[in-house]
C-alpha cells in the first residue's frame, strides 16, 4: 500500500537529500543503479534513497549538526548569557570561533555550498574534459566519489567513534560540556560556518567541502570565471593576494597556504584539537608530513601543473609543510597554555598530548634499553616534549638562524615536564611562532630546502665524533622518521636512491607485530635479541644501525648546490 511521503516516513525509509548521497553521481533524473551500489533515487521525489546500514548514520550527523546549530543559536540570542568566544585564524579569510565550533569570515561573506559548484558546466562533469586547461571539469564528482575529505562527517558515525564518544562522557557533566566537546570534533569532521553566513543554497552535510579549503565563494566565484582572472593571477604578486583576499578566495596554488590549510586539522588549532582524552579514548594520535600525505590523496586537480609551475615540487612541498606544520603546532601550544582554553570542557594544563607519548607507554620489562640513557637528554621518568613537528627545525640550527634559538628556549621550558609553567611555556611558544613565520617570509621555501639538505649532510659528516654523540643525531622515533621523510621528498626530484634501499629503511621504523610502539628503537644495545622474552624476539632498530641506515640514504642524494 503506498501511503503519502510524509517527513517522517522520509526519514524513517532512509530518505535522505539528493545532495547527501556519498556512493555514485548519476544525474538526478537517472534511477539507475551504478557499480551495482545500493544507493538509489526516487524518480518522483528526486530523495536518494540510503541502504539500510546508513540509515542511523544519516539520522545521527542530521541531529547532532542541528543540535550544535540550535544550542549556540539559542544561547547568542539569549541576552541574560553573554558569550565570551575566541576566534582562531583557520585561513587567509575564515576563522573559526572556539566556543562554538562555527566558521565564519572576516566580511560577512557567505557560505554558497558545493552545489554552486556542481554544475556540469562548472566543476560537475562525469569526466574530466581535455579541452579546457584552466579546469578538469569534473573536480565535484572525483571528490564525491574519491576523496575522504567528502566522508569526514560519516567517520563520527560509526562503531569506533561511537566508542570514543562514550569514554569521554563525564558523570553528570553538563550538556554545555557534551556540546562542546562535540563541536570540537565537527569543527573539522563537519565544519560549518555560523547560520548568518549560510546563503540558501548551502547545505551542511557535505564534509570538508570545496568552501573549506577554497574560501566562502560568495564574492569569488563570480570573478574566477572571469577573462582576467588568469591575468590578474599572473601579474604582481602582492597585488594578487591583495586581491583574493578581499574577495575571501583561498589560493592553494601556494604551497605555504596549502599546508597552513591542511594542518589547521591534520596538526590541529585552537578549537580543533586532538588532545590526550580523545588519543586515550581512540582517537588516532596526529603524525602530519605534508609531502607524504599529498602523495596519498587523491587530486581532483591536475597536479601535473604543481610540478610545472614549481621547480622540484616534492622538496618545495615538503619545505611548506615542515614551515606551516611547526606554526600550527606552536599556535596550538601556546593556546593550551593560555588560561582562556580552561573553557574547553576538557581543557588541562598539563596537555599531555604535547609530550612523547612513548616516555609513559611502554614496557616496563626489567632489564629494560630504556634505562641504559637519558632521553633527548632528560632525567629518566622525565617526559620529553614531542617533536614530531620540530624534529627538522631542529637541525637548521645555525647561528644565524633566528628559529633555533627560538625553538631551543621553548624546549628547555617544556623539560620541565609536567611541571611546566604554562605562562613562560605560552610566551616562548608565542615569540617562537613569530621568529618561524619571520623567517619564512625572509628566507623563503627554496632557502629551507637549501638549508635543510646542507643539515642532513652535516648530520651524516659528523656521525662518530664523540661531540655529536646527542646533538644533531635523532634522540627518538618521531626525529627519526622525519628525517626519514624529508630524504623521501629531498629525493623525489633527482630519484637517486633506490626504492628497494628505501623499503629496507622503512622496516627499520616499523612497529614489531601486535605492537603500537617502536619496542626497543634507538636503545644502545647491539641489534639482537631483547631481554627476558620466551621465546626470544629479535629486533634490529639499535641506535647505532638506524643512524647508520639513514647517513647511508643521506649519502645518496644529490650533492648540496652552493
Amino acid at each position: 500500500m503506498n501511503r503519502p511521503r510524509t517527513k517522517d516516513r522520509m526519514e524513517n525509509d532512509g530518505l535522505i537529500p539528493y545532495r547527501c548521497r556519498r556512493l555514485s553521481v548519476e544525474h538526478p533524473r537517472s534511477d539507475s543503479r551504478r557499480d551495482g551500489r545500493s544507493w538509489r533515487l526516487d524518480s518522483q521525489t528526486r530523495w536518494a534513497v540510503a541502504p539500510a546500514r546508513c540509515r542511523v548514520l544519516t539520522s545521527y550527523l542530521l541531529l547532532t549538526t542541528c543540535l550544535l546549530t540550535h544550542h549556540h543559536a539559542s544561547r547568542a540570542d539569549d541576552l541574560s548569557e553573554p558569550v565570551q568566544t575566541e576566534r582562531a585564524v583557520v585561513a587567509n579569510s575564515i576563522s573559526l570561533d572556539t566556543a562554538s565550533g562555527l566558521l565564519a569570515t572576516a566580511s560577512g561573506t557567505k557560505f554558497l555550498g558545493t552545489r554552486s559548484c556542481a554544475a556540469t558546466a562548472c566543476h560537475g562533469g562525469v569526466d574530466p574534459d581535455p579541452r579546457f586547461t584552466l579546469s578538469r571539469r569534473n573536480e565535484f564528482p572525483f571528490w564525491l566519489d574519491h576523496d575522504p575529505h567528502a566522508r569526514a562527517q560519516f567517520t563520527l558515525s560509526n562503531a569506533k567513534s561511537q566508542r570514543i564518544l562514550a569514554r569521554l562522557e563525564r558523570p553528570g557533566e553538563s550538556s554545555d560540556a557534551a556540546v562542546g566537546r562535540l563541536a570540537n570534533c565537527l569543527a573539522c569532521h563537519n565544519p560549518q560556518p555560523a547560520q548568518a553566513q549560510q546563503a540558501t543554497t548551502y547545505y551542511p552535510h557535505d564534509g570538508v567541502s570545496c568552501e573549506h579549503c577554497h574560501g566562502a565563494a560568495e564574492k569569488w566565484i563570480g570573478a574566477h570565471v572571469e577573462a582576467d582572472w588568469q591575468q590578474k593571477k599572473s601579474g604582481d604578486t602582492d597585488a594578487w593576494q591583495s586581491y583574493t583576499k578581499s574577495l575571501g578566495y583561498i589560493d592553494n596554488e601556494d604551497l605555504t597556504v596549502r599546508g597552513t590549510t591542511c594542518a589547521q586539522c591534520h596538526v590541529g588549532s585552537p578549537g580543533r584539537e586532538v588532545n590526550h582524552d580523545l588519543i586515550a579514548a581512540g582517537h588516532p594520535v596526529l603524525k602530519f608530513e605534508l609531502a607524504a600525505y599529498h602523495e596519498l590523496l587523491p587530486k581532483h586537480w591536475r597536479d601535473t601543473e604543481d610540478r610545472q609551475r614549481v621547480p622540484r615540487f616534492e622538496a618545495q612541498l615538503w619545505s611548506a609543510g615542515q614551515v606551516t606544520a611547526a606554526h600550527a603546532a606552536l599556535s596550538l601550544l601556546a593556546w593550551r597554555a593560555a588560561p582562556t582554553a580552561e573553557k574547553h570542557p576538557d581543557a588541562a594544563w598539563p596537555e599531555l598530548a604535547e609530550f612523547d607519548c612513548f616516555a609513559c607507554h611502554h614496557d616496563l620489562e626489567d632489564p629494560s634499553w630504556r634505562r641504559q640513557r637519558t632521553i633527548a637528554g632528560l632525567p629518566l621518568g622525565m617526559p620529553a616534549w614531542a617533536t614530531w613537528s620540530f624534529g627538522p627545525l631542529r637541525l637548521l640550527a645555525d647561528s644565524t638562524d633566528p628559529v633555533a634559538p627560538r625553538i631551543a628556549d621553548l624546549t628547555r621550558q617544556m623539560q620541565h615536564g609536567f611541571g611546566s609553567d604554562r605562562e613562560k611555556i605560552q610566551t616562548a611558544a608565542s615569540a617562537a611562532d613569530a621568529a618561524l613565520q619571520r623567517w619564512r617570509q625572509a628566507s623563503g621555501l627554496l632557502a629551507v630546502e637549501s638549508q635543510m639538505r646542507r643539515a642532513l649532510h652535516d648530520l651524516a659528516a659528523e656521525v662518530g665524533q664523540p661531540a655529536s654523540a646527542d646533538g644533531t643525531q635523532p634522540t627518538n622515533w618521531d626525529e627519526a622518521v622525519q628525517i626519514y621523510l624529508a630524504i623521501v621528498a629531498l629525493d623525489r626530484p633527482a630519484g637517486a636512491i633506490d626504492a628497494v634501499e628505501f623499503n629496507v629503511a622503512r622496516e627499520l621504523f616499523s612497529f614489531p607485530e601486535d605492537y603500537d610502539s617502536p619496542r626497543g628503537f634507538l636503545g644502545n644495545g647491539v641489534p639482537g635479541t631483547l631481554p627476558n622474552l620466551q621465546p626470544p624476539l629479535t629486533y634490529s632498530r639499535s641506535r647505532q644501525q638506524i643512524v647508520a641506515t639513514l647517513v647511508e640514504l643521506i649519502g645518496q642524494l644529490e650533492p648540496v648546490e652552493n
